[in-house]
């Protein structure tokens, strides 16, 4: 009886887990650029250093819920992932614009992670594009996981 609400527990986090990683901000995201700006790809939660061929002057993000840059040496921008998302990040210098595709992608190793505590042996890959999480398993075991998976739902009909 234990090892059945244990199911149902692991269940629980497993579509706590996919509800919070699909949770994306639609009004942070923005269209695609009508021209093709060097992306910088960024995962929610980590920095990145942006090294340019000029001294900076000033900088603007489009949103600063999606990335956020400061200004840290004449030459360096630093670039922090904050929400997933795409957004604008535009630097001047003395004589010079430039602007680059800032791509905030949502952390998806812990529930990588937390999928392989679910499902041990099964090789579930995560991925990540536009608006969508992407589960998936390409081992022959998948319909063995798919069936593991229905039999944990609180859901099932007897």
């Amino acid at each position: 009886m234990k090892r059945h609400s244990n199911s149902k527990g692991k269940l629980a986090l497993l579509f706590c887990a996919l509800v919070a990683a699909t949770a994306i901000d639609t009004h942070a995201q923005q269209p695609p650029a009508a021209a093709a700006y060097q992306r910088v790809p960024l995962t929610v939660g980590r920095s990145t250093v942006l090294n340019t061929e000029f001294d900076v002057s000033r900088i603007a993000v489009t949103n600063p819920a999606v990335a956020d840059a400061v200004v840290v040496a004449p030459r360096e921008v630093l670039i922090d992932g904050k929400g997933p998302g795409t957004v604008s990040l535009i630097v001047w210098g003395p004589a010079q614009r430039t602007q680059y595709d800032i791509v905030v992608e949502p952390g998806i190793s812990v529930l990588q992670q937390q999928l392989q505590q679910l499902f041990p042996g099964e090789n579930i890959q995560v991925g990540f594009s536009d608006q969508a999480i992407i589960l998936q398993e390409t081992s022959r075991a998948m319909p063995s996981c798919c069936a593991r998976a229905k039999s944990r739902s609180p859901l099932r009909r007897n």
